[in-house]
């Protein structure tokens, strides 16, 4: 049933999040780099920020005032949150899903470091030489999460970012393998869309047995790597889908969530504000109740972020590009080339 399948796996979401976030913000600078020979990091981090901040901070201002109201605000929290630290105090935050946003955050922060001091020798691709490394860099954030798992609980690992960039860093190279490496895709990818498709559902199997046991000392974190390759294999696969297929007969479906996605951002801030406001008025249900609530909470919160996205998040969104327009047009699914 598609609710009871949402509450035991819905946790999961998360992981897909990282991956589709490390493909497509890395891919902005992919981008930029192929069409002008260099990369602005400083200009990167203000789009982001334009993106990113203003919508959050809205969030975090009106749960201020809503706390005070109420007695209940404790200022070390805000701080977490204003600062971005909330994944690594996260006993202590706001809300308990703005620690996906500190991830991001620090992420950035890491790509626009990196990406500019890899391109330094310039080329057609001064990236290809790192990707090894950044291999192993997820094989070793695999490792370390294995070795952590087994000294501390797994809650006290989950949220942290350096635990986390494993599945960033993965979307990262299957952007840099599109932009760069079509013979690549050609070869290994495109011709067998379908079975990296099923290869990316088979992996996503360990998540019915529950987050808990994912995370687990008995098995080291190694279910939640598999669930990152399995959205790495399963977006790969989906990229290169041959059209039309059966899937194009969804294309009322794929349009729709599309359109969602573009006010993804401000669903996620307000799914939980409005989550817990539901439950306030319906605290305990049972049977078809259940479903009532919970689907009551799943519109609202898509209604709820529409709305603040359009706003907030939009008119910000124009302004940033009046002042700093994007130095990477295009779309980040555009047919790859190979440059070597």
């Amino acid at each position: 049933e598609p609710l009871l399948v949402w509450k035991r796996c819905g946790w999961a979401g998360v992981d897909l999040f990282f991956v589709l976030s490390g493909f497509l913000v890395s891919g902005l600078l992919f981008a930029e780099y192929r069409q002008h020979g260099s990369l602005r990091p400083v200009r990167f981090l203000i789009r982001r920020g334009f993106k990113i901040y203003p919508a959050f901070y809205v969030l975090i201002l009106l749960t201020v005032v809503w706390r005070l109201a109420a007695g209940e605000l404790a200022w070390k929290s805000v701080l977490v949150e204003v600062f971005y630290v909330q994944n690594y105090f996260f006993w202590d935050a706001l809300w308990t899903h703005t620690w996906t946003l500190a991830v991001e955050e620090h992420f950035y922060l890491c790509l626009a470091a990196a990406l500019p001091l890899m391109a330094r020798r310039g080329g057609d691709d001064p990236f290809a030489r790192w990707m090894p490394a950044v291999g192993l860099t997820i094989l070793a954030i695999q490792g370390w999460r294995t070795v952590q798992l087994s000294v501390q609980p797994h809650y006290d690992v989950y949220y942290d970012s350096h635990h986390r960039f494993d599945a960033l860093l993965m979307g990262l190279m299957l952007s840099w393998m599109w932009r760069y490496r079509s013979d690549l895709v050609d070869r290994w990818v495109r011709p067998h869309a379908w079975r990296w498709l099923g290869l990316g559902a088979a992996l996503w199997v360990p998540v019915l047995v529950g987050k808990d046991v994912l995370w687990s000392e008995s098995t080291g974190g190694i279910g939640t790597f598999l669930l990152d390759l399995g959205c790495a294999s399963g977006l790969a696969g989906l990229l290169c889908v041959p059209a039309p297929t059966a899937l194009d007969r969804l294309r009322p479906v794929w349009t729709a969530l599309a359109r969602m996605g573009f006010f993804s951002y401000s669903i996620y801030l307000w799914h939980i504000p409005v989550r817990d406001a539901v439950r306030w008025v319906q605290p305990t249900v049972e049977g078809p109740e259940w479903y009532l609530r919970e689907g009551t909470y799943m519109a609202l919160s898509i209604l709820v972020g529409i709305l603040a996205a359009r706003l907030i998040e939009l008119p910000v969104l124009k302004v940033r590009e009046r002042w700093y327009p994007s130095r990477s047009r295009g779309s980040l699914t555009e047919q790859p080339t190979h440059r070597g």
